[in-house]
């Protein structure tokens, strides 16, 4: 009896365990996907920098 009450709980362990691998699955490639956004991001918000302290000067 111990040892199928050992076996259900390591059962129910594998499946929440499986659940969340499923559920994290999306997380690498939706990161890789903001970050490239943010990157994109940064390199345009450097640009409107750049071209507002031109403008400041004159």
């Amino acid at each position: 009896r111990l040892l199928n009450a050992i076996s259900a709980t390591c059962g129910k362990i594998t499946f929440g365990v499986r659940a969340v691998e499923v559920q994290c699955a999306v997380i690498g490639p939706t990161a890789d996907r903001l970050n490239a956004g943010l990157s994109e991001a940064v390199g345009k918000l450097d640009q409107a920098a750049s071209q507002a302290e031109r403008l400041a000067r004159r």
